[in-house]
């Protein structure tokens, strides 16, 4: 008798405590809501803070309104999702170390590459760059740089973590072109002037922003006549930061609903952008 009132004690706290833990576990979910998958909706308060790099005109810099074209078109592009946007000036090394880890939302703008694919997300392609191949006129003697053969033995300036498109790349990884990188464009150029780098590859409105133009003053730089593969600019979040799906999505709908208003016409054409470098205006 006793053995068994023994067991029912027992068996009521045991139940007791059951009951009690299914309390807890209804009111935690109560509390969070039901799990679902994030949208535009539920990132509508959250803020996207992207880490840019102010020297690179017209697209990220400190010299224009905005901080520059593509600086601008980012912002307003997640804005219309409904989502607030903060620009963070950084070093583009920390910058993509900062986005890779989540600590930062988003980057831009940057080729793509196998690498960086691994660890980041890529939105729709939003610039497309013509890019050229710079040089000094005189060349200090050596011969001028007229075809892709006499890119052999020269080197180029390309800031460090930098992406160069096809063919120098290439030639690059093959060591046939060497490649010297400082932190940004601005020293790239002044290397150039300085005649320490044979050549720089530049998309010519970068070339011809005030800073650069600046820079090269009284100096005789011209273009060489080498067929550059043309490649797009991307937003890159990292794969790490839980939203990243999500805030793919949202930039890649805000840029399109910019060129379905006009507004994105209007943004290129206040900063002197071309429409036939933004993929969302071919065939406007």
């Amino acid at each position: 008798m006793i053995g068994i009132s023994q067991t029912a004690l027992r068996f009521s706290h045991t139940c007791h405590v059951l009951r009690g833990l299914r309390r807890l576990v209804l009111f935690a979910i109560a509390v969070a809501g039901p799990c679902v998958p994030a949208t535009a909706e539920t990132l509508r308060d959250k803020t996207v803070r992207i880490a840019v790099f102010p020297d690179y005109p017209p697209f990220n810099t400190d010299t224009l309104p905005r901080g520059g074209f593509a600086t601008a078109l980012v912002e307003d592009a997640f804005r219309r999702a409904g989502l607030e946007a903060e620009s963070i000036d950084m070093p583009w090394r920390r910058g993509v170390r900062e986005v890779e880890l989540g600590r930062l939302d988003a980057t831009h703008p940057w080729f793509y590459r196998e690498d960086r694919g691994t660890v980041m997300l890529f939105t729709d392609p939003f610039i497309l760059p013509k890019e050229t191949i710079f040089t000094r006129a005189d060349s200090e003697g050596k011969s001028p740089i007229r075809s892709e053969a006499d890119l052999s033995g020269r080197t180029v300036c390309s800031p460090v973590d930098y992406a160069l498109p096809e063919p120098v790349q290439s030639l690059a990884e093959a060591g046939q072109v060497l490649r010297d990188s400082p932190k940004n464009v601005s020293d790239c150029v002044r290397m150039l002037v300085a005649g320490r780098v044979d050549f720089v590859v530049l998309s010519p409105v970068i070339y011809r922003s005030e800073p650069i133009q600046q820079i090269v003053a009284g100096q005789h730089i011209v273009e060489a006549p080498i067929e550059i593969a043309v490649e797009p600019y991307y937003v890159m979040i990292g794969r790490k930061n839980q939203r990243a799906v999500e805030l793919v999505e949202a930039f890649n709908e805000g840029v399109k609903e910019m060129a379905a208003d006009g507004s994105l016409a209007a943004l290129a054409d206040a900063y002197g952008i071309p429409h036939a470098m933004l993929p969302h205006l071919a065939g406007q």
